[in-house]
């Protein structure tokens, strides 16, 4: 019940300061470029590097990316871009977090 309450003064504090959701809480957010590059803000690391998957954690959970040829492009404390020709997007995580609610 607390987590509940705590969300929804932290939504009513993001609408009010005019910010996204996802900057107040430092949530992930996935930008897909046509299926050829992936932009993730909000990172928290990389778990696995392949040229064929991509693991990397976010707050809540990891992110995982499959396809072909994927390569990091550019890296920063806060956002990953990745190359290649990507396949599937999966938060493998998060879903199972939202299913225990």
């Amino acid at each position: 019940m607390r987590s509940i309450h705590r969300k929804g003064l932290i939504s009513g504090a993001s609408k009010l300061l005019d910010l996204p959701e996802e900057v107040v809480l430092n949530l992930p957010k996935v930008t897909v470029v046509a299926g050829v590059q992936v932009i993730i803000e909000n990172h928290l690391g990389i778990i696995l590097y392949q040229p064929d998957c991509l693991r990397i954690r976010a707050r809540g959970g990891e992110l995982r990316l499959e396809g072909q040829r994927l390569s990091i492009a550019s890296i920063s404390a806060t956002e990953i871009v990745v190359d290649g020709r990507v396949s599937s997007l999966a938060f493998p995580s998060f879903a199972a977090q939202k299913e225990e609610k």
